[in-house]
Formats: C-alpha cells, structure tokens, sequence
C-alpha cells in the first residue's frame, strides 16, 4: 500500500501533467477530466472524482429529471 506521501506524489505528478497539456493544447478535456478523476480517486475525493466522471461523459439522467444524488453533485461541481 502507499504511503500519503507516496500519494501525493503522485496526485501532484499527474495535475502536473494535466496542466501542462491543457495549457499546450495537447490534450481533450475530457482526458484532463478523467486525470482530475484519477486524482480524486486516489486522494479519497469520492464525490469529485464521481463529478469528474460525469464532466468527461454527461450527468445522466430520465425523463422524469435527474437523481437527487446527482444533483447534489452537480451543484458541488459549481
């Protein structure tokens, strides 16, 4: 298992990566969505890697709206 300090390393090398792509144009943003997901998910941010997954590929939702969970995550993601 890794160490915290191991982990954000890690957390840090990939945001790292992110922002440098993002800021030269060599990557979608969907995949800087899904390196903020992983990010999150490796530092224990469930709801914002959840939240980063919908932002890559849409909140889903019904016909008759979105789930209250959902939403809840959507309004945190303001």
């Amino acid at each position: 298992m890794a160490t915290k300090s191991e982990i954000l390393k890690e957390a840090l090398f990939i945001a790292s990566e992110a922002l440098r792509e993002l800021e030269l144009s060599e990557a979608s943003l969907t995949s800087i969505a899904l390196k903020a997901s992983r990010i999150a998910r490796i530092t224990g941010d469930f709801d914002m890697q959840q939240i980063m997954l919908f932002e890559a590929g849409g909140y889903p939702s019904e016909p008759t709206g979105v789930q209250s969970e959902i939403w809840s995550l959507a309004v945190k993601a303001k």
